[in-house]
């Protein structure tokens, strides 16, 4: 009696190591989607900001031609 109550015991806990696998691997490829996302979003801020950064320079220097100092 008590060796098939380990036995199941023992089915059981190999049955959840491999749903805890399983959920482990999919936690990995929802980490490695989500750091592509965040990296192209990086991408796009980094972009963003060498745009305005040239614009207010452009600026300055055109304010600077059209106002005499």
């Amino acid at each position: 009696m008590r060796g098939d109550k380990y036995r199941e015991l023992l089915s059981r806990l190999d049955i959840l190591e491999h749903d805890i696998s399983d959920v482990k691997t999919r936690i990995a490829d929802l980490h490695r989607t989500m750091d592509r996302r965040f990296d192209r979003v990086n991408e796009r801020f980094d972009q963003m900001y060498e745009r305005m950064t040239t614009m207010i320079r452009w600026t300055v220097a055109l304010l600077g031609t059209i106002i005499p100092s």
